[in-house]
């Protein structure tokens, strides 16, 4: 056989694959996907001796592939190969891919998978079960915005490209915040998750037990592991906005946000920048909004002029 699926539990040599691979994100590591206390399948794919690619899978008891919206990303990744030509090396994508998708309908039952940015060539979902009557993938298209973090400028925030390119209204609510002398602290998780619920609670929804007790133990593991902050915007002695962020290696992430008192119009656009600052302090050089998938978020975190990414999730239902 040309490649080789096998399982591994060596989450430090996996999270090192992900971080060499064309894929990389956090949503794919083993220290973000662990402390969910989830069921959690990793594989690496080899072409005779050399790991060429990997996939980490999500699934309940009955083997069903599960989406938990905790994680944006999960699925397949490719490590580059700067000694085989494009040609070659796209045409080794697509096989893989092929066996990958063979691989689920074999092995599981149920199939609700986000693939991570980066992954565009999808043709073998796209032709399973072709000119058939069976059931094929629904492909759903999502989105979200990176915003490259080299353009700003620690010296001259207002010169800066990032900021040059920001909406009226962003670079308004700026300019307000520094005239209110908006300040900062780190939230605990526990906090953050009482402010977090309120909020929907507010909108008339609930998160679930199970959902709290999974962001709280995530945001402890990974601030343990100094690869997340919560920042608090204060005004005028109140607490206004909370945002959760993450950053693995090579980008930062918004995980989670909530208005508190949220008294001002300022308060979220502020603090939003001031966790881009902080990953820029962690060297990181994009950072990935995600997720603009309804009108009103897709209009608010594309106001900070960011890259539009695609990516797509894949449904099967049998």
């Amino acid at each position: 056989m040309k490649y080789l699926i096998q399982k591994i539990n060596d989450h430090s040599q996996w999270d090192n694959l992900v971080s060499k691979s064309l894929n990389n994100n956090i949503f794919l590591k083993s220290y973000y996907l662990m402390p969910l206390e989830e069921k959690v399948d990793f594989y690496i794919i080899k072409k005779t001796s050399k790991i060429i690619a990997g996939f980490a899978l999500l699934r309940d008891k009955k083997k069903n592939i599960i989406n938990n919206d905790l994680v944006i990303h999960s699925g397949i990744f490719f490590l580059p190969d700067d000694q085989m030509k494009s040609s070659s090396f796209n045409n080794q994508v697509f096989e893989v891919t092929d066996l990958f998708k063979d691989f689920l309908i074999k092995n599981y039952n149920n199939i609700n998978i986000t693939l991570s940015p980066g992954i565009n060539d999808i043709r073998s979902f796209q032709w399973h079960n072709y000119n058939t009557n069976k059931k094929k993938f629904k492909i759903n298209i999502k989105y979200t915005s990176f915003l490259d973090l080299k353009k700003i400028n620690k010296e001259n925030y207002h010169k800066s490209k990032l900021y040059l390119n920001l909406n009226e209204n962003r670079k308004r609510n700026l300019k307000d915040a520094s005239k209110n002398k908006i300040s900062f602290i780190e939230e605990k998780p526990l906090t953050f998750v009482k402010n977090y619920s309120l909020m929907f609670k507010k909108k008339g929804e609930i998160i679930t037990s199970k959902k709290k007790i999974q962001i709280e133990k995530l945001l402890k593991n990974l601030i343990k592991l100094k690869k997340a902050k919560i920042i608090t915007s204060i005004v005028k002695g109140n607490k206004e906005y909370t945002i959760a962020i993450s950053w693995d290696d090579k980008k930062g992430y918004y995980l989670f946000g909530s208005p508190i008192k949220n008294l001002t119009n300022f308060s979220g656009t502020a603090t939003m920048w001031k966790c881009m600052d902080i990953c820029k302090e962690n060297k990181i050089d994009i950072f990935d909004l995600e997720g603009i998938n309804s009108p009103l978020r897709g209009a608010y975190k594309l106001s900070y002029g960011g890259e539009l990414v695609n990516y797509y999730n894949l449904q099967i239902n049998r």
